[in-house]
């Protein structure tokens, strides 16, 4: 898994609003919030802030684990719609 530089890190949790990507729930600068990779690198993904998702350590355990699964797509656009907001 790839790390992200910390000022990245930043500013993927500020256009998110400090909230988890998937409960919604606001963590702050939380240190167990992790930045998860919406569409995989594996599978061409990058490491850019289009790309990338604030979770929750107890969303991103499920989502590692297959439990919770979301759909790329639908992310994929509602982070368009908050990159739109931030410029």
């Amino acid at each position: 898994m790839a790390r992200v530089h910390h000022r990245h890190r930043d500013r993927i949790l500020r256009i998110w609003g400090f909230c988890c990507g998937f409960c919604k729930r606001y963590h702050g600068y939380d240190p167990n919030v992790e930045i998860h990779h919406i569409v995989p690198q594996k599978k061409g993904g990058s490491s850019e802030e289009d790309n990338l998702i604030p979770l929750c350590l107890s969303c991103h355990t499920l989502v590692r684990k297959g439990v919770l699964k979301f759909d790329p797509k639908k992310l994929l656009a509602e982070l368009k719609i908050l990159l739109d907001k931030c410029r």
